[in-house]
């Protein structure tokens, strides 16, 4: 039997108008709706090196709409992650698959609609509300997961959400290249206004009403352990916490910086490495060297199954995310030594650090903030947690093009390494608060 031994709130399904999906089921709708958001997402990144050519303009200028993108998706973070505590997740995130998909269709059109020196700057505006648009879904999908699975389905949900986003991924760095040679890169952006528009219409239609909420007295409820794995529940103090305790009270800092600096080796690698293998092999073309790029996601993909089942066994986000860590430092070093000089090895070893660094996402940004679910912050920390991810990846698109322009590809690696060590040593050394607040 299990006994709860303080007052807490009882989460609980709302009664259905519609048929329940099973949890494989509505993983499923999860899947697809993660997968559109990064097909609406990381278009832009995939599409930089035909863009650079077609548009004749700067990396600096045109990485300033990426830059923009990242920003206007961290801060809106933590405001959708407040704004759940009143909106229902459902709807927040139909609004922001649609949103999403009207940017699409507008960056895909200002070239035509805008020439000349303000493209880059009407392209920044757009990209701008598409990084809005796309906060609105991860809290809420991070949060309606919660509430709509059992703790072990929660887990396996966050490891096939972030394949979602690999294969996402992968679509767009393969889809790059084909609308490239039968027309341009703007058909990718028409394209993944069309996929984030069906998941929207699927998402409306399939999607359960999210949970509502009941007070109990916890001295009168006893559970079997085996009933919480068939209901739906999230149990947390009776008030959630203020923004101000969930900053301070949990010894959060040194993870967000943390996970920012993940950012920047989770995002920035992945973007810049067809304009590296441009530059640093002139045998390949951008169109090549994007097809390239596809190994990356690829990889991802197979990291996720394997960091996700080595973060089962160590059943510890911290700790796992300090392993990850450690390992993708690792990969830096190897890609210091072969970059500019071996291009498979250069390749092997940039899919090694993205990989490493989407198991520290797995774990830190995906999984850990379901320990707050006792606190009534499950959303509001995955809001918080992810703004600080894209702050990183806000910095690596402007900073790696300066690095890159000012100094080189050689030194812009030995860049990377250094935030991976810094990485590590952060989740090694400087989160003891954390794990005895979440954890004891």
């Amino acid at each position: 039997m299990l006994k709860l031994d303080k007052p807490c709130r009882l989460v609980y399904d709302a009664p259905m108008t519609k048929k329940q999906l099973t949890p494989r089921t509505l993983i499923a709708l999860c899947w697809f709706v993660y997968f559109a958001s990064y097909l609406t997402r990381q278009n832009y990144n995939a599409a930089l090196a035909p863009m650079l050519e077609d548009l004749g303009a700067a990396k600096s200028a045109l990485s300033l709409a990426g830059t923009a993108g990242f920003v206007a998706y961290g801060v809106g973070q933590p405001v959708s992650g407040l704004l759940l505590r009143r909106v229902d997740a459902r709807r927040m995130i139909f609004l922001g698959l649609c949103a999403s998909a009207v940017c699409n269709l507008l960056l895909a059109v200002c070239p035509s609609w805008v020439p000349g020196p303000r493209l880059p700057l009407a392209m920044t505006a757009v990209w701008c509300a598409n990084g809005f648009a796309q906060a609105m879904l991860w809290p809420a999908l991070v949060q309606f997961m919660a509430r709509q699975l059992s703790p072990a389905d929660y887990k396996r949900a966050t490891i096939h959400v972030n394949i979602a986003g690999s294969a996402g991924t992968v679509t767009v760095y393969l889809l790059v290249p084909l609308c490239v040679a039968l027309s341009t890169w703007r058909w990718v952006f028409v394209f993944a206004a069309a996929v984030a528009l069906i998941a929207a219409l699927f998402w409306r239609r399939l999607s359960p009403v999210d949970s509502g909420q009941l007070t109990v007295d916890s001295e009168k409820l006893t559970m079997h352990k085996d009933q919480l794995s068939t209901v739906n529940c999230q149990l947390s103090t009776a008030k959630p916490v203020s923004m101000r305790k969930l900053l301070t009270g949990f010894g959060l800092a040194p993870i967000l910086l943390a996970v920012a600096l993940q950012g920047v080796l989770r995002d920035g690698v992945p973007a810049w490495m067809p304009v590296l293998i441009t530059e640093s092999y002139p045998a390949f073309t951008s169109v090549k060297s994007v097809l390239t790029a596809a190994v990356l996601p690829l990889f991802a993909i197979v990291s996720l199954q394997i960091t996700g089942s080595i973060a089962k066994r160590i059943n510890h986000e911290l700790r796992s995310a300090a392993w990850f860590y450690a390992a993708g430092a690792l990969a830096a070093l190897g890609l210091g030594l072969c970059v500019t000089r071996w291009l498979p090895g250069s390749v092997a070893f940039m899919a090694l650090l993205t990989g490493c660094m989407h198991g520290v996402n797995l774990v830190a940004v995906c999984q850990l903030p379901a320990r707050f679910g006792r606190y009534g912050a499950t959303g509001a920390a995955a809001g918080i947690i992810n703004a600080f991810v894209y702050a990183g990846s806000a910095l690596s698109m402007l900073g790696t093009a300066l690095l890159a322009e000012r100094f080189g590809w050689q030194a812009t690696v030995w860049v990377w390494f250094a935030v991976a060590v810094i990485g590590t040593g952060i989740f090694v050394l400087f989160t003891k608060k954390a794990r005895k607040s979440l954890y004891e």
